[in-house]
């Protein structure tokens, strides 16, 4: 896994109230983690970046939006010392894109479901999805760099 993470959150509808989905990938498009939060806010922010940094070796760059709760959960990990203080932390729209880009197909096979019942549901699902999505991005990756081999076409 690279050392460049891409952050972004995003939300999904569970029992017709929002829940939100924090997502890390890094430079490679493989996702790093996902938490499932039903709030908004600094801590399920400071929660899945300590997570997703005890899973992998602390980043040396993170690329975020402008969401205040992710730049202020930078903050906190990098007083405790969590995170070191020579992490660059870039927050430039285009390079968002991304994680934007990467969204869009967990968030093409969850709008076929409409919408979640129960929380648990929601997570396992989405895990699933994100493992699946993982998968077909290693077994492309395989293809294009074997001369001769069909690319399987997107999902």
């Amino acid at each position: 896994m690279g050392t460049s993470w891409f952050i972004d959150e995003t939300y999904i509808c569970l029992k017709g109230k929002w829940v939100y989905r924090y997502r890390a990938v890094d430079q490679h498009g493989n996702t790093m983690d996902f938490l499932l939060s039903a709030k908004h806010d600094q801590a399920p922010a400071v929660r899945f970046l300590r997570r997703a940094i005890t899973k992998w070796k602390r980043p040396n760059k993170l690329t975020l939006d402008c969401y205040a709760a992710n730049h202020q959960a930078i903050q906190e990990l990098q007083e405790i010392q969590y995170l070191t203080p020579r992490v660059q932390i870039r927050t430039d729209k285009c390079l968002t894109n991304r994680i934007e880009q990467n969204h869009r197909r967990i968030k093409q096979r969850m709008r076929v479901m409409q919408t979640f019942q129960v929380f648990q549901n929601a997570k396992v699902t989405i895990a699933g999805i994100e493992l699946a999505h993982q998968l077909w991005k290693e077994k492309r990756t395989r293809a294009l760099k074997k001369p001769g081999r069909c690319v399987p076409e997107d999902p």
